[in-house]
């Protein structure tokens, strides 16, 4: 279970893909925040069924995160995502519970 390394998926206010790649499969993911220079933060852990749907899910602006990557965009920041493979849903799930029970994640409060 390795990660997969950080990838840009928005910058600005264009809201294209910037890297719509990603597993067919079960995954556990994080987001992050990045200016062009400056350290990166990691702000969300989550699940998905499927990385490219869940990626294309936060291009298009249709997930109940939307106001705080906007407001992140807006102060020049570009939204990151990394991954690992999981078996399964379940796998996926347990994994990202594991993760939020042991770091703090911003934005995992209820949205």
């Amino acid at each position: 279970m390795s990660w997969t390394d950080w990838r840009k998926i928005v910058e600005g206010s264009e809201r294209r893909a910037l890297a719509v790649v990603g597993h067919d499969g079960p995954v556990t993911y994080e987001l992050s925040l990045k200016r062009a220079t400056g350290d990166r933060t990691i702000v969300y852990v989550g699940d998905a069924e499927n990385e490219r749907a869940r990626i294309l899910e936060y291009v298009h602006g249709t997930t109940p995160l939307e106001p705080r990557i906007v407001e992140a965009l807006q102060s020049g920041w570009m939204l990151f995502q990394r991954a690992t493979a999981q078996p399964n849903v379940d796998a996926a799930k347990a994994f990202r519970d594991s993760l939020l029970a042991k770091y703090g994640y911003p934005w995992n409060v209820r949205v």
